[in-house]
């Protein structure tokens, strides 16, 4: 998200980690108002989105869900939320539980452009590769790339 700022281009970077939400521990700010208040009609989408140091970078940020996380995350509003989003910034990149910790990350997954899965060197295991590349496909989601994170040089 920030290399793509950094090319000038108008991003969106949204933790919709709902079971291990980080990227306000990452940006130093507090998590609410999150994704989450926005799901719940807590907050509207205006109050959600936080700016950063990056003028290009904006971001949601995300708390635990409470209950339920698998039902929310797949909800109308939550698709409502994406579509609506889609049409401001140039890039939406957003930051999801594992697939094999949450098989419903492949509903978002469906619903955009690209899919990057992360693959953290010397610690995710060829099982849950290949878990979550059968999750990716039982949801007819071909076109995914792999980063390999965490690579000792």
């Amino acid at each position: 998200a920030l290399a793509l700022a950094n090319s000038d281009n108008k991003v969106l970077l949204v933790d919709a980690d709902i079971k291990n939400p980080q990227l306000n521990k990452f940006f130093r700010i507090k998590s609410t108002p999150s994704l989450a208040h926005y799901l719940f009609r807590k907050k509207e989408l205006n109050e959600i989105i936080r700016t950063t140091h990056n003028k290009n970078l904006d971001l949601i940020t995300c708390i635990e869900f409470p209950q339920n996380p698998a039902v929310i995350i797949t909800s109308e509003r939550m698709k409502n939320f994406m579509s609506t989003v889609k049409n401001h910034y140039d890039y939406i990149v957003y930051d999801t539980s594992s697939l094999c910790s949450l098989k419903e990350t492949a509903e978002i997954a469906g619903e955009i452009d690209d899919v990057i899965l992360v693959v953290r060197a010397n610690k995710t295991k060829l099982t849950e590769i290949l878990t979550a590349k059968s999750i990716l496909e039982e949801n007819n989601i071909t076109g995914y790339n792999v980063v390999l994170n965490d690579v000792s040089t």
